[in-house]
């Protein structure tokens, strides 16, 4: 497996992560949260705090991962967005390798 699929997949295992973090938070009827940095390092352990109204709105392109800033891996992401402390990044090729959902 190369490198680009191990960051793509720890992604992929991050933003499910996320996804039952804005499932809670919204069951709870919280209105923000702390979601996992998907930056593909697995040891990573950055939070970044979003409202609930901002993470779908991310989402809305399946190709899109939520990083802390300076988290973004270089020749595999490319910086879609800078936002107020954090990063939307995209993959820089996507040949063969699973995108997730």
């Amino acid at each position: 497996m190369s490198s680009t699929e191990v960051v793509r997949k720890t992604q992929i295992i991050f933003r499910e992560v996320n996804k039952r973090i804005a499932e809670i938070t919204s069951a709870h009827e919280e209105k923000s949260s702390e979601f996992l940095c998907e930056c593909g390092t697995a040891t990573c352990a950055t939070v970044i705090p979003l409202t609930l109204s901002d993470y779908p709105e991310i989402r809305k392109d399946d190709a899109h991962f939520i990083t802390a800033l300076g988290h973004r891996v270089d020749g595999v992401d490319r910086l879609v967005e800078a936002r107020d402390g954090f990063e939307i990044v995209a993959l820089v090729a996507t040949e063969g390798v699973p995108s997730g959902s």
